[in-house]
């Protein structure tokens, strides 16, 4: 499977899973899923991609990490019992899909300034690529991605 096949069904399940048709497990299996077929991918094939693909997929497993242990204490504190607005099993997964897409925004955004710093001519800076990432992901997590989207789709 290649990366951009990993995240076209990434993006695919974060739809899904926030829609209610996938669970946080099945979510949840998914990353895990494709954590492995990443391991399986070779170094030396688009290690840009790699480290892109790498890093939005750990992300989603550890914001589904985060979110999993710690949704009882924030449902709690929620005079509802419902946190995020989600109800049973779909609480979490519209927060872990904003990590997610956030992380792929920002390291996507990452890419192209680095190549467009070089002339599209030196490799891409990985480290501003996980910056990027890094920096999408909290983003993300904002809410500001999303608010984003909607204000340019038009």
């Amino acid at each position: 499977m290649s990366q951009k096949v990993i995240l076209d069904e990434l993006m695919e399940s974060c739809k899904n899973s926030c829609d209610g048709s996938m669970t946080d497990q099945e979510f949840k299996n998914q990353l895990d899923n494709y954590k492995t077929e990443i391991n399986g991918m070779s170094e030396t094939d688009h290690p840009i991609g790699k480290l892109y693909i790498e890093s939005v997929v750990e992300i989603g497993i550890n914001s589904h990490n985060w979110w999993s242990a710690n949704i009882p204490t924030i449902a709690m504190a929620n005079s509802n019992g419902n946190a995020g607005g989600g109800s049973g099993d779909y609480g979490i997964v519209p927060w872990v899909a904003a990590d997610i897409i956030g992380g792929a925004v920002g390291g996507f955004i990452a890419i192209v300034h680095s190549g467009a710093d070089s002339g599209f001519t030196e490799p891409v800076d990985a480290g501003a690529v996980a910056w990027g990432i890094l920096g999408g992901a909290v983003l993300g997590s904002t809410g500001i991605v999303g608010r984003l989207g909607k204000l340019f789709a038009w």
